[in-house]
């Protein structure tokens, strides 16, 4: 799969993150072989004092995970396919959590509740999944999963905290099939945390101290961000970044501060995938 599709990657703190000393919560896994190419974005709990560990580890277990359970069972990827990897997941994060000791409750809290969106993209499909919030573009289509009531998106590891969910709601703790459709019919794809929404608000807006516009999510399928790897960071970065200038009279005295602050409020992490 590798010969026909190549894969950019960026992700940035949001501003508001940066405002109160949060590291980035975000987090993403590319796993790429001749078989299959698996993409998972994992967005960690706000609350969370290190959400972004959990999400690190999520993202790579769920990847590694699909490819697992692809491999042992040859299913085409079913319902029971996905619970099984769910499972499998759960099981995993229940160990680590157990092994760090202290208070279960407070482990998973601190560090394992993130969102879930992904694709798994084969010979033959295309399979976009999740639990939680969260953004996809697929060719011309734009999914945006989200906002939950209360802002509060189901996360994975509920499951092990007997969530209230868990009874009223069981279906949110699970992958959901979002999309699936045959690999041909996939030109471009963008999948990203839900930090993508201020990004896409600002499409039309100047990045902060320049005269060029933020542009559309679409800019990040050109050559560009494919021939340098750090290319799509930089370019999050740029719109994300404060821009102070000092308008100066004839004397070089400052008479005025012109402040324009970064665009993305959230954490934005995005992968894009175009077809080569």
């Amino acid at each position: 799969m590798r010969e026909l599709f190549e894969v950019a990657i960026g992700s940035v703190t949001g501003r508001d993150h940066i405002l109160v000393n949060k590291n980035n919560q975000d987090a993403s896994c590319v796993r790429a072989d001749k078989e299959k190419i698996v993409v998972v974005v994992c967005d960690g709990c706000s609350e969370g004092r290190h959400s972004e560990v959990g999400a690190k580890i999520g993202a790579s277990l769920i990847a590694e995970e699909i490819k697992k359970v692809a491999l042992n069972t040859g299913q085409l990827y079913s319902k029971n396919f996905w619970e099984e990897v769910r499972r499998n997941t759960l099981a995993r994060i229940r160990c680590l959590a157990v092994d760090m000791g202290g208070s279960f409750l407070r482990v998973i809290s601190d560090y394992f509740l993130f969102t879930v969106i992904g694709f798994v993209l084969t010979k033959e499909n295309f399979f976009l999944f999740s639990i939680g919030d969260g953004f996809a573009q697929v060719n011309d289509e734009s999914i945006m999963l989200g906002p939950f009531p209360g802002n509060e998106p189901p996360y994975l590891a509920y499951a092990l905290l007997g969530s209230s969910l868990t009874k009223k709601d069981p279906m949110q703790l699970k992958f959901k099939l979002v999309k699936t459709t045959k690999q041909e019919q996939i030109n471009s794809i963008i999948i990203g945390s839900d930090g993508i929404e201020y990004l896409i608000e600002a499409r039309d807006k100047n990045i902060p101290g320049k005269n060029d516009l933020v542009g559309p999510i679409e800019q990040f399928f050109e050559d560009k961000y494919y021939k340098n790897k750090d290319m799509l960071r930089r370019r999050l970065a740029i719109i994300n970044k404060d821009s102070v200038k000092y308008i100066r009279d004839v004397r070089e005295s400052i008479v005025e501060v012109k402040k324009e602050n970064g665009l993305l409020r959230d954490d934005t992490t995005i992968v894009a995938l175009r077809r080569r």
